[in-house]
């Protein structure tokens, strides 16, 4: 009876990852910055404090017909920049600014996150047995179930991997995704006769 069990109950396994959100901070980039000459990207920007949730505008995924973005578009300039240009008058829905010559902005470094991301794996054997000392293993496996996207929050580092253009307010790409993070959906199926 015990052989006949495992002959009809396959094994199965499924394995779900849930990754946390990736912190990143809002740079100003302008060359306008004290300390410019040492460090090139490494001061942030300043929030308008009318702003009613940063956390709810800048923490998410948003797919639009020009990108996927993880702050949410509607903070953007027509441009695809997150301030208007020093001197000019903020636009509708701005809620970043550049800090004034001289000074460093008021945001916080990696105060913000990016979105969650998670997979889903499975995977099931079952082992035939075709006569004494003879048995058949059979093998299916996906990697990434149901072919989620998981979109890739490069490191926020002032440029230390030389990425910086996703979260320099003055850069028409801020807020975009340019990379994918993990592979498209994978299945695996084997067959291993043991003897």
């Amino acid at each position: 009876m015990r052989y006949a069990l495992a002959a009809i109950a396959p094994l199965a396994f499924a394995l779900v990852v849930l990754s946390a959100a990736r912190p990143f901070w809002v740079q100003a980039g302008d060359g306008a910055q004290i300390f410019q000459q040492r460090c090139t990207n490494c001061h942030t920007g300043s929030t308008d404090s009318r702003a009613p949730n940063l956390e709810a505008l800048t923490s998410g995924l948003w797919k639009t017909g020009s990108g996927v973005y993880f702050v949410n578009p509607s903070i953007l300039n027509v441009d695809g920049r997150a301030a208007a240009a020093p001197g000019s008058a903020p636009f509708q829905g701005q809620i970043f600014t550049n800090p004034a010559a001289g000074t460093v902005g008021a945001l916080q470094r990696r105060m913000l996150s990016g979105p969650w991301q998670w997979n889903f794996d499975a995977s099931v054997k079952k082992s035939v047995v075709l006569r004494e000392g003879k048995t058949l293993d059979l093998h299916f496996g996906m990697f990434n179930v149901f072919n989620h996207p998981a979109f890739y929050l490069n490191p926020s580092d002032g440029g230390d991997y030389g990425v910086t253009a996703p979260y320099t307010i003055n850069n028409p790409t801020f807020g975009q995704f340019t990379s994918m993070n993990g592979n498209p959906r994978v299945i695996q199926i084997g067959a291993y006769l043991r003897f």
